[in-house]
């Protein structure tokens, strides 16, 4: 999320589902699965869910445009875990996660297709979709269009758009900044 200090308002705190079975980080898409009342016992939701409602909204990775909620986050993850094999921080099965959902005017950074670089100079509120696959957004159009707007980082001073390319060669990403 960009530092923005009324949108930390918007935030929304949840745990990785436990039937998760890769870690998230900031800019996966999820869905989520609203927790119980606090406190309500194992007997609710048939002791499906072990928290029932104690730890917030479960999340787990989306998979289709039907059940995509809003994208996670980084801001305020304090129990992120950072590994030798990735420098991204992770949440973990049962850990806390923010995220922010489509509506709330949050804005995100993702990987986008490359692609879209030629939106560059056209509306901002085209049609967007999201790779499921590879964890970015991608042109969409029809049935897999999903709630962002598309914005660019516009350089004032030096009258030109700035687009970040990822550090990482095979990815072939560029990360944009999309509002939710």
């Amino acid at each position: 999320m960009v530092a923005d200090p009324a949108a930390r308002y918007r935030l929304s705190i949840g745990y990785v589902d436990q039937k998760e079975t890769l870690p998230m980080w900031g800019g996966v898409a999820v869905s989520e699965r609203i927790g119980r009342i606090p406190g309500m016992g194992a007997s609710v939701n048939s002791g499906t869910s072990p928290n029932n409602g104690r730890m917030g909204s479960a999340l787990k990775r989306a998979t289709s445009t039907t059940d995509i909620t809003g994208f996670a986050l980084y801001d305020h993850a304090n129990h992120m875990v950072i590994t030798p094999s990735s420098r991204a921080p992770q949440a973990y099965p049962g850990n806390s996660i923010g995220f922010a959902r489509f509506g709330s005017n949050v804005r995100v950074p993702v990987p986008a297709d490359p692609a879209l670089l030629n939106q560059v100079g056209q509306l901002t509120n085209g049609s967007f979709g999201w790779d499921f696959q590879n964890q970015r957004l991608v042109a969409g159009g029809g049935s897999s269009t999903i709630p962002v707007r598309l914005l660019v980082n516009y350089d004032q001073t030096e009258g030109t758009l700035n687009w970040l390319r990822s550090d990482d060669p095979k990815a072939s990403s560029v990360l944009v900044l999309i509002q939710l």
